[in-house]
């Protein structure tokens, strides 16, 4: 498989992080949105994305910069999107939009919107 050096890891990572953002606006309302830098960054920050990238990589090249191939950079995608997802169920948790628990059996969190909560749904 060939593989790729990341000349820019942090153009990389905001690539990265507003991809995985889109991907998940267009799976859940049915269209890509743009968000910007600042609003990512409430979510999850470059460094973050950075260390992804940094984990999964298949190395370093001679001048030090990441190597990956089409694998890792699904990877790479796939956990981003994962770590935007859950981070924006847990802001919502803290505001008290949706109410969350572990689940011991499913060795997960799981979030659920309670009718009887004062919430987004119900103002």
């Amino acid at each position: 498989m060939k593989s790729y050096s990341i000349t820019d890891s942090l153009e990389f990572a905001r690539i990265m992080r507003n991809c995985a953002a889109e991907s998940l606006s267009e799976e859940y309302t049915g269209e890509p949105k743009y968000y910007s830098d600042e609003e990512l960054d409430q979510i999850v920050t470059l460094h973050q994305v950075e260390s992804i990238i940094s984990e999964h990589s298949l190395g370093v090249d001679e001048d030090d910069k990441e190597i990956i191939d089409t694998d890792v950079f699904n990877n790479i995608f796939d956990e981003v999107r994962n770590l935007i997802y859950q981070s924006a169920m847990c802001q919502l948790a803290a505001k008290g939009y949706v109410e969350c628990a572990w689940d011991d059996e499913k060795n997960k969190m799981v979030f659920w919107v309670d009718d009887k909560t004062d919430n987004i749904y119900n103002k």
